[in-house]
């Protein structure tokens, strides 16, 4: 798309926002619009790299296509050399779109198609993590059909104290007594080679003792298999690290991911590679949605309310997470402010009790960190869903795939 020439160059990254250039934008866009920077989700990934290297000396990071699956945003991560953890053949799709080496490709959920089991053994990617052993049967069934081999892991069923905050999945892997079922097939059948075990445990997860427990439970499994003869080359501890940009609705602590890098490594004896598989904690701080007031009410309490052109369904994130809302080119005393959506839902409440000043029809707020599954999980379910815009080096262009 063209670029007005007052929108080039401005606005790089998401550090010291220039409110006019976001004033520009809804000028030019309209609002709701989604707006994502390459540099923060650059910016993130180093952090999570060098938080990860003063614990760990053989890691890999596979960025979670499930946050967001942008063409651009998946480039980017190429770039930086991050592997992929995918879910679908829609996520199979964007990896090869962006060139990112099969091998570096995991392949990660409950059910897998026969055709996305047979286009990764095609591929040959690098790990496809059974997640049952009815599905470990369908993969040697494939696997013999198309004579050809197949990189194989296992999602494991955590086996820890059960957290305060959160319920553990319990439809995810297999427990320990299947396990050894798994492994003996895998082991038997000269068309699979075992990759790695893995656990994943939920999603911003306040609780540091869990990823201390869950990596525990891996490291724990993988000694068992090794004591029967049976190598585990790799352990990985999935994703749920938190942003304390946004806490949780439920519970708002927020560790510090140096304090979660230092639990995981205490729940880990041996010295075995160590894959990591963020999502949000990468591209939620890199996204945000801009947003204009269409109404100003009062509340029941006679605080302020107001009724913007977006909704939840667009920031859904924003039903279990507190997202920063700022305003956009204007200032004064700020009061106890309610945002809600225009879906007509009664649900419809993007942020309760945030201080902004006083605000008035037509004023611009930016709805922050709404850069994981915003994007791809907004229905249209009221209106059409936003324009998504796009922001590197290159400058500003819409992206909506």
């Amino acid at each position: 798309m063209r670029i007005k020439d007052g929108l080039k160059g401005r606005c790089m990254n998401l550090s010291g926002l220039d409110e006019s250039f976001l004033m520009d934008i809804a000028g030019e866009h309209g609002t709701p619009v989604y707006l994502f920077f390459k540099s923060k989700i650059v910016e993130r990934y180093k952090a999570f790299q060098e938080t990860a290297a003063k614990y760990f000396g053989d890691f890999s990071i596979a960025y979670s296509y499930k946050a967001n699956r942008l063409y651009d945003v998946c480039s980017t991560f190429k770039e930086l050399s991050a592997m992929a953890d995918v879910l679908s053949d829609l996520e199979l799709d964007v990896a090869e779109r962006v060139g990112l080496d099969p091998a570096m490709i995991i392949f990660n959920s409950p059910y897998k198609t026969d055709e996305e089991i047979s286009r990764s053994i095609k591929m040959g990617i690098g790990s496809l993590n059974i997640d049952s052993l009815e599905e470990l049967k369908r993969v040697e069934f494939l696997v013999e059909r198309a004579n050809s081999g197949l990189n194989i892991g296992i999602r494991m069923r955590p086996k820890i104290p059960p957290p305060k905050t959160f319920a553990l999945p319990a439809h995810f892997g297999l427990d320990r007594e299947d396990l050894l079922k798994a492994v003996a097939k895998i082991r038997g059948n000269k068309k699979l080679f075992f990759t790695q075990i893995h656990s994943h445990v939920g999603t911003q997860i306040s609780e540091l003792n869990v990823f201390r427990q869950n990596a525990a439970f891996l490291d724990e499994t993988a000694d068992f298999l090794e004591e029967k003869g049976i190598e585990v080359p790799a352990l990985n501890v999935g994703g749920g690290y938190p942003l304390k940009e946004t806490p949780g609705l439920l519970d708002p602590n927020t560790p510090d991911l140096d304090d979660v890098m230092q639990e995981i490594r205490r729940g880990l004896r041996g010295k075995r590679h160590i894959i990591f598989e963020p999502g949000r904690f990468l591209v939620g701080p890199a996204g945000l949605m801009l947003t204009k007031v269409v109404s100003v009410k009062k509340d029941w309490n006679g605080n302020q309310l107001v009724v913007v052109d977006t909704s939840l369904y667009f920031v859904n994130s924003a039903s279990y997470v507190s997202h920063r809302i700022i305003p956009v080119g204007m200032g004064g005393a700020e009061e106890e402010t309610d945002v809600y959506g225009s879906s007509c839902a009664s649900i419809d409440l993007i942020r309760a009790g945030v201080d902004l000043p006083k605000l008035k029809e037509g004023d611009l707020l930016a709805i922050m960190d709404c850069g994981a599954y915003s994007v791809f999980l907004a229905p249209d379910f009221h209106r059409k869903r936003p324009k998504v815009l796009f922001v590197d080096e290159k400058g500003l262009r819409e992206v909506r795939e």
